[in-house]
């Protein structure tokens, strides 16, 4: 069945100089691997595809199957200001490579292609916050994750229970936890709260502590989640 559909660019591997393997997020069918051919009537697929862009494609799908084939593409919005900045350029990489590792679902869910779309337009057009920005996109993408953590922070509901997903009173007995001054932190990525983080999350100690804590409660929350490897690149450019 040939299905006209939005589509993210997320990753690619090259199989030879006319075929690559693609991995998508579509606004139909969620994330998907494609079979993409290239064409000597458009200017370079893979070129296309290796950007974070949103496309406009024509799939075959047929359900089940682990390699579907797109049969034509055309550019909905390709970056203007990622490609040539370095600090987006690695955002954009780890963005990416927390959706693939997180999303299992080959399903229909626009709410999530919505909120992706809308995070790049977001780092596209982005000119300060850089420095926390891949924080804001983990805590806000762990709702549609199904598993964003219960904001019952307070002054006596100071330590974070990554196991429950909730803050506690009491410190507890396992070693998942987020103790203060992070919780704090924490409490604020939740509430995107813009004015906090930018006087606060300067601190690159402080950024690099909730990005490895956050990594830790993806993986509690998302059993088989694959290892994540650009978040040491994104330290040193961020820094």
């Amino acid at each position: 069945m040939f299905i006209s559909t939005r589509a993210i660019s997320l990753n690619t591997i090259k199989l030879s100089d006319k075929k690559f393997i693609a991995t998508i997020y579509t606004e139909y069918y969620g994330l998907q691997s494609c079979l993409v051919y290239e064409n000597t009537r458009v200017n370079n697929y893979l070129r296309i595809f290796n950007q974070f862009a949103i496309l406009d494609i024509v799939i075959f799908h047929k359900p089940n199957k682990t390699l579907q084939q797109i049969k034509e593409v055309s550019i909905n919005f390709i970056p203007q200001t990622i490609p040539f900045d370095i600090r987006k350029i690695t955002l954009s990489t780890f963005i990416k490579e927390i959706i693939i590792a997180s999303i299992k679902e080959q399903e229909q869910n626009n709410e999530l292609f919505n909120f992706l779309d809308n995070t790049i337009l977001n780092l596209d057009n982005k000119t300060t916050g850089l420095a926390f920005f891949h924080l804001q996109f983990m805590t806000n993408f762990l709702s549609y994750l199904g598993c964003k953590p219960i904001d019952n922070y307070s002054k006596i509901y100071k330590y974070f229970d990554m196991l429950e997903g909730h803050f506690t009173d009491k410190k507890p007995s396992h070693p998942y936890v987020i103790e203060p001054p992070q919780t704090a932190v924490l409490h604020n990525l939740l509430n995107n709260d813009d004015e906090y983080n930018l006087n606060n999350l300067k601190n690159k100690m402080i950024r690099d502590n909730m990005l490895q804590l956050l990594l830790e409660y993806y993986k509690i929350h998302l059993p088989g989640m694959g290892n994540i490897n650009s978040h040491k690149i994104l330290r040193e450019v961020l820094d």
